[in-house]
């Protein structure tokens, strides 16, 4: 009976919680004998006596229990995470439950895994360079900036949009430079000593270019973990953006960040 089934099968008596009947596979999983097994009272095989007591809850109301997730013990003491697949049944002339059990411990391992992975992603803090725009603080991935100069001389290139003012000289590298502040929809301002270009970095390969933003001012690095992040969408953003990828909640303040390929 039930012994060519790969999982393990187990019949309890309702009345005591008896075992009256394991198959082979049963004694393999658990690590059990057929004989430890047999009249032993079921409630052993369950980490939690609460989830016992929740499961007979359950079919006593149903007649039947279906993927019900449970922890249960093997005869080592390891855990065994299972789902159960239950049903009334007379065996031998009394009322029994039948149980068919799925092993999911590998599953939960593997759920476990990636919980601990995106957690460890989530508290993973990139570094960014914070600049102000007005009365707000932005900030770009500090990976991505070359250096920092003060205001120069800029060169127009006509037919271009407002917000690119045109392009410098750095140490023979032509840049291209736009106004964050125009890019932004923000109003211009009268560049000051504090007004700076930040010099990035974008693309890669034959696709590397540099170029230039004027910000107000430069305030420091900062650094902000994943979980901190929310996107513009969620929080109704909706100045520029194409540009905004992220907003960040950094000790009670908020820190708008940048996607520096779409800036240009």
């Amino acid at each position: 009976m039930s012994e060519t089934i790969p999982v393990p099968v187990i019949i309890v008596r309702i009345s005591d919680g008896k075992v009256l009947y394991v198959n082979e596979h049963t004694c393999r999983v658990f690590g059990f004998s057929t004989d430890e097994l047999i009249e032993s009272n079921a409630a052993g095989l369950y980490e939690n006596p609460d989830d016992r007591k929740m499961f007979l809850k359950k079919i006593s109301e149903q007649s039947r229990v279906s993927d019900f997730e449970v922890k249960m013990k093997k005869r080592d003491g390891r855990i065994l995470w299972a789902a159960l697949f239950s049903q009334m049944m007379t065996f031998r002339n009394e009322p029994c439950i039948l149980t068919v059990v799925y092993d999911l411990t590998e599953r939960k391992k593997a759920e476990e895994e990636i919980r601990r992975l995106t957690e460890r992603l989530n508290q993973k803090e990139d570094k960014y360079l914070m600049f102000r725009l007005e009365d707000t603080e932005y900030g770009i991935e500090i990976l991505k900036v070359k250096e920092i100069v003060t205001m120069t001389p800029i060169t127009p290139v006509p037919k271009m949009p407002p917000y690119i003012k045109g392009v410098i000289n750095l140490r023979g590298r032509v840049i291209p430079v736009t106004d964050l502040r125009l890019r932004l929809g923000l109003k211009a301002a009268v560049y000051t000593d504090q007004t700076c270009i930040i010099i990035a970095e974008s693309g890669s390969g034959k696709n590397r270019s540099m170029s230039g933003l004027i910000v107000d001012a430069v305030t420091g690095v900062c650094g902000i973990r994943a979980r901190d992040i929310e996107s513009p969408q969620a929080l109704d953003f909706l100045a520029a953006p194409d540009i905004i990828f992220g907003i960040a909640k950094v000790e009670n303040q908020i820190k708008v960040l940048l996607n520096w390929s779409d800036v240009q």
